[in-house]
């Protein structure tokens, strides 16, 4: 996980590097950098994003023993 601020932040800050995001694009959606394209791209319908803010996913959630 690249940040660990869990606000929006400008999508100009977003890592570029093919890491799992959420992004907002109208719509929340789980996103990451094209490297090939140079684009965003959804990993829910595969289509291309013009996203506004990002914000690293959260840690899953810690398992009880």
């Amino acid at each position: 996980m690249s940040n660990t601020n869990n606000e929006w932040q400008p999508i100009e800050t977003a890592p570029k590097n093919e890491e799992t995001i959420i992004v907002w694009d109208a719509n929340v959606e789980l996103a990451l950098w094209d490297l090939v394209q140079e684009e965003w791209i959804s990993l829910e319908s595969s289509f291309f994003l013009s996203p506004s803010h990002w914000m690293p996913l959260p840690e899953p959630p810690k398992q009880e023993k």
